[in-house]
């Protein structure tokens, strides 16, 4: 209950920020646009700029949007620790716990609604309703909580002014390394990709929508590992810095 009152809290903070909403929500969606607009401009077909095809775009579009997430949570984060504000709530019954689940959770509830609105613009846009779409869209809730445990990650270590570098680095870093807008041919340079998470975030959605199982397995176990590993550092790292306080 207390960790539900302090999300409560934190995303009424995230929501009445327009440049939170236009960034987490907007902003991805207007990118899967201007993708569609340079394809009809420019006379493509999807086996040119198969990035661009709805059914992998829409995938990437909603990892995209996480990456935004990752900024949010870090600059909040990064606010409350610099304004005191956590160390305030220090002297409270409230537990490390608390604190983190305080701020996972509405990320998590933003996740759900950034994921849901672009499946229904994917929809609308050519984008079929199967068993592999459902579990596609499933398969990005888990995925996203690597990206939330990055932005605690960086919120714990970074001040509010660093945030919007370093996070504007790992949006970029996401964007080339996972080939949601550049393609990635088979060779070398995608095996050694494959070995970071961004790149398996994408394509286990993608897998699934195409319905292509030959290597989602080894995508699943690459970003599981990553994501135990962000999940428990992001745990430890809050916690050993509210102890600090």
């Amino acid at each position: 209950m207390t960790s539900l009152i302090f999300a409560k809290r934190n995303i009424k903070e995230q929501l009445r920020s327009p440049i939170n909403l236009f960034f987490t929500l907007a902003f991805p969606i207007l990118m899967f646009f201007v993708f569609q607009l340079i394809k009809l401009g420019t006379g493509a077909t999807d086996k040119i700029v198969p990035m661009f095809a709805t059914n992998n775009l829409i995938p990437s579009i909603a990892v995209f949007s996480y990456t935004f997430v990752s900024l949010t949570q870090c600059t909040q984060i990064a606010k409350d620790r610099e304004t005191a504000f956590q160390a305030r709530l220090t002297v409270s019954p409230m537990q490390p716990k608390h604190f983190f689940w305080g701020y996972f959770l509405p990320s998590l509830a933003i996740v759900v609604v950034q994921t849901t609105l672009c499946f229904v613009v994917g929809l609308c846009f050519g984008l079929k309703f199967t068993l592999g779409t459902l579990l596609a869209f499933l398969s990005l809730i888990p995925i996203s909580l690597f990206y939330i445990c990055v932005g605690i990650i960086l919120g714990s270590v970074l001040g509010s002014k660093s945030c919007a570098g370093v996070a504007t680095i790992f949006v970029q870093l996401t964007s080339i390394f996972s080939g949601m807008f550049f393609p990635l041919t088979e060779g070398t340079f995608r095996d050694i990709l494959t070995c970071f998470p961004f790149l398996p975030s994408v394509a286990i959605p993608q897998c699934l929508i195409a319905q292509t199982y030959q290597d989602i397995v080894l995508y699943v176990l690459i970003l599981s590992a990553y994501t135990i590993v962000a999940f428990v550092f992001a745990h430890l790292l809050f916690s050993k810095q509210l102890k600090n306080k």
